[in-house]
């Protein structure tokens, strides 16, 4: 069954990074924790620290995420 369209508007972004980092987002991918495959999972650890960034003060109020039309 295909998954439902995201609701929420996204965009690219491309990071170039060591095979270290790669190899550990594979891996917490196989848990299924975080995301089912590397890209879900460095969107949700990126996702998480900027709410820790905002909720230090180092970034006065995180945007708000945008539902698509």
């Amino acid at each position: 069954m295909a998954r439902p369209r995201n609701s929420v508007e996204t965009q690219p972004v491309t990071i170039r990074t060591t095979p270290w980092v790669v190899e550990a987002l594979d891996v917490l991918a196989t848990t299924g924790r975080f995301g089912k495959n590397a890209a879900e999972v460095a969107e949700e650890l990126l996702r998480a620290k900027l709410r820790d960034v905002e909720r230090e003060g180092w970034m006065e109020k995180a945007p708000r995420r945008r539902r698509r039309s």
